[in-house]
């Protein structure tokens, strides 16, 4: 009971944080509407979310995925470029509303209800009626204390391929980011390759690369 009330505690720790970080999340994105500086500053210590999306869109593209499913899809912006620019329809997952409400007027400010949906729950309890060619989680499982129980989920609703990513335990930048989100109360958990290939191996996957992308580790497990 203990476990299972400290994952709880956990998952809205996570729910918090980013339900109230919305805003500032999505500026992230938009390039045109920062100064240079916050724009070369972002582009130096955020290079690896706009290089891990970067190799997810390639995989999408190259194993003709037409049904993704993007869990803890923030702001919707990866799945929007998904959708204008690889043709494919993205459904996006977010336990925090206030990221779902920004994602929405996205979609719909651009024409894109008919390729986008978007869906405010938690993907440990939500049931799907459908399976999806690919589903991808980014910046998502470093925040799970129990990722084995997120993939399993996972397992059953994927025809494709899993890619998630999880950042480096030993990079320069590991420990500011660990005292920020401590400050923040908002959990974290960092990765070795070691312990990636524990976690897969036991849920019995064998066929996945890990892709070594200097800050993280983006995983694609393959079915």
């Amino acid at each position: 009971m203990n476990s299972i009330k400290k994952n709880e505690e956990s998952a809205e720790a996570v729910k918090f944080f980013f339900d109230g970080y919305a805003e500032k999340f999505y500026s992230i994105y938009l390039e045109d509407q920062k100064n240079p500086f916050i724009r070369l500053i972002d582009r130096y210590l955020r290079y690896s979310m706009f290089l891990r999306f970067q190799k997810v869109s390639e995989i999408i593209k190259s194993t003709s995925s037409s049904e993704v499913l993007d869990v803890g899809c923030g702001p919707g912006w990866h799945d929007f470029l998904l959708a204008k620019y690889n043709n494919v329809n993205v459904t996006g997952i977010d336990v925090a509303p206030n990221m779902i409400k920004i994602s929405r007027k996205l979609s719909s400010e651009n024409n894109m209800d008919t390729k986008l949906e978007f869906i405010i729950a938690d993907i440990m309890d939500y049931q799907f009626d459908r399976d999806f060619d690919t589903i991808f989680a980014l910046g998502v499982v470093e925040y799970f204390e129990d990722p084995e129980s997120l993939i399993n989920v996972l397992k059953d609703i994927v025809s494709k391929r899993i890619l998630f990513s999880v950042p480096v335990e030993n990079h320069w930048l590991t420990p500011q980011r660990k005292i920020r989100y401590k400050f923040r109360n908002c959990p974290l958990w960092f990765y070795n390759k070691s312990r990636i290939n524990d976690i897969l191996t036991n849920l019995s996957l064998s066929n996945y690369h890990i892709h070594d992308l200097g800050r993280d580790y983006l995983v694609e497990i393959i079915f």
